[in-house]
């Protein structure tokens, strides 16, 4: 039982990272229109995107907390169930904060109307300073090439 649960614990916190790419959507934008605006990279430059820890915290302390409760009997079992509930959180919480850290690009963008914005996404699908884009507003605003300029 013990290994299953360390198997199901280690799956689900590899399973939390985020794709922050400009091509990966989530199901919920399917089907749904976004203001586009046009604009050109200024400057771009390499930033860490720090991993969130909640969901490490709680599988973690679940998982902690069935192992613990396998050891001792009475109340020793419930202070086992306990302090491995606790161990667990800490240790979860801590490897799906460094599994979950990534490099991402962030984009200083001039619109067409003069105004400067940022613009944060993955590394894959660099885009270079000077390249025209297109502003993707959403819940996640994106960049993409702006390759109807190019015609």
């Amino acid at each position: 039982m013990k290994n299953s649960v360390l198997f199901i614990f280690c799956f689900l916190l590899l399973s939390c990272a985020s794709d922050i790419n400009n091509d990966s959507y989530r199901l919920s934008s399917v089907g749904s229109a976004n203001h586009v605006g046009q604009g050109v990279i200024v400057d771009v430059r390499t930033v860490q995107i720090q991993g969130d820890n909640q969901t490490g915290n709680l599988i973690g302390g679940l998982t902690g907390g069935v192992v613990g409760s396998t050891i001792g009997r009475g109340k020793g079992s419930i202070l086992a169930s306990v302090g491995g509930a606790l161990l667990g959180a800490f240790v979860g919480g801590m490897t799906q904060k460094e599994l979950s850290k990534q490099n991402a690009l962030q984009y200083i963008v001039r619109l067409s109307d003069g105004n400067l914005i940022t613009v944060i996404q993955g590394m894959k699908n660099r885009l270079a300073i000077g390249q025209r884009v297109f502003v993707l507003y959403g819940n996640e605003t994106r960049l993409i090439p702006d390759d109807l300029s190019l015609s």
